[in-house]
């Protein structure tokens, strides 16, 4: 967040809601920063494993504690691990939320070395990409603040998904589609 913050760059967060309702202020900083803050999920599972009823309720309480640390009811959801199906979108849209996912994945999670994340997200950038990163992840959080510096380099600017796409996101389908 500091490195967005200090290159005056905004992303999208995707936060789990039952660790949003246990230590809010994260969030709340994240919101307070100008970030964009969705829903992966009051708990971090495929939800294409559960009923419709199941995930409108789990997707309602996420929204809710995101709601309670920033003030707004989030308008985007990220299922975990980009698993989804008919009931989990239409779950998300009638929570109001537009399922998103990315166009290109880092799997930054499995890098333990910060310069080899750096140049490879690099090669993966593109205009009007959406790029997925995990933040907690050692290699990102030591890579992000040269890989913000680079793509603003090289004439990026960071936005958020709701930036990107235009402000207004249409809930029942998925965009960015992998």
């Amino acid at each position: 967040l500091n490195a967005l913050t200090r290159a005056q760059a905004k992303a999208t967060f995707f936060d789990v809601g039952s660790q949003v309702r246990a230590n809010p202020a994260p969030v709340t900083r994240k919101a307070n920063a100008g970030m964009e803050i969705g829903v992966h999920g009051w708990d971090h599972i495929d939800y294409s494993l559960m009923t419709y009823g199941y995930s409108l309720y789990d997707f309602n309480a996420a929204a809710s504690a995101i709601e309670d640390a920033t003030g707004d009811w989030p308008t985007l959801s990220r299922p975990p691990y980009g698993f989804y199906d008919n009931d989990v979108i239409n779950a998300a849209g009638d929570a109001g939320l537009a399922t998103v996912l990315w166009t290109d994945n880092t799997w930054d999670y499995e890098y333990t070395d910060a310069n080899s994340l750096r140049w490879d997200t690099l090669d993966l950038a593109s205009r009007n990409s959406v790029m997925l990163m995990h933040d907690g992840v050692p290699a990102t959080a030591s890579a992000i603040a040269n890989i913000i510096a680079d793509l603003q380099a090289e004439g990026y600017t960071l936005v958020t998904v709701s930036t990107l796409m235009g402000g207004d996101v249409e809930t029942h389908v998925v965009h960015f589609e992998v």
